[in-house]
């Protein structure tokens, strides 16, 4: 069994962070991030378990791991 942690790349846009008055940040789509989750679960036990992934990197692994990209 594996465990693993997936973080978004930006913050998710949901209508608790509208109703934060966020403004004009940059937001992930809910249905990305669920994407990024389907695409760790469906990986091979033996080469993901432990890892801590984000979003972006999941989706987009030809890009190399980017990390928290509002902060890069």
């Amino acid at each position: 069994m594996g465990v693993n942690a997936l973080m978004p790349s930006a913050p998710i846009a949901t209508p608790g962070l509208a109703a934060t008055n966020a403004g004009e940040i940059e937001t992930a789509s809910m249905a990305d991030f669920c994407e990024a989750a389907l695409r760790l679960l469906a990986s091979p036990v033996d080469t993901t378990t432990g890892r801590i992934a984000y979003s972006e990197d999941v989706l987009h692994p030809e890009l190399g791991a980017r990390g928290w990209l509002g902060g890069v």
